[in-house]
């Protein structure tokens, strides 16, 4: 009686894990990221596409050019000008403040986290400017490239 005691006990704990475990196997963790860029527009124009994922090369000369056309200095930033975005092995996070603020408000990507079917990107406001001039501040990061959707928070 107690061994068939045991076997049903030693039964349910294995259903119960197992049907707490219902991502089978994968185990949610970090993404490690690069900053690519940490600034922001100076102008009242803003930049509308406010989290974007860019997946290949033409795509982040896009972003640079509309950057220039906004008056971003985009000498400063890592990648664009001596060296070439590796799009086989990386792809870019790039996001924008919600409208126009201060230059003296970021805009953070503060955790990147890969889920069984996603990428979950956190973005937060670390500081919130007092500054009288006209921003929208950005943030453009490297990840690994992960065949997955991204989804921000």
């Amino acid at each position: 009686m107690k061994t068939n005691l045991i076997a049903i006990l030693t039964f349910i704990s294995f259903v119960a894990i197992t049907a707490c475990n219902d991502n089978d196997g994968f185990t949610s963790q970090t993404v490690d990221s690069e900053v690519v860029a940490k600034t922001f527009i100076a102008s009242g124009n803003g930049y509308s596409n406010l989290h974007s994922v860019l997946y290949s090369q033409n795509e982040w000369d896009i972003l640079l050019n509309s950057l220039e056309g906004l008056g971003v200095n985009t000498e400063y930033i890592i990648d664009a000008e001596n060296q070439e975005i590796d799009f086989n092995n990386f792809q870019l996070i790039a996001v924008f403040y919600d409208g126009i603020t201060s230059s003296g408000t970021t805009i953070d990507i503060t955790n990147i986290t890969e889920n069984e079917n996603e990428i979950v990107v956190t973005v937060e406001n670390l500081h919130i400017g007092t500054t009288t001039d006209v921003a929208q501040p950005f943030e453009i990061v490297k990840i690994p490239k992960i065949d997955k959707p991204v989804v921000f928070e």
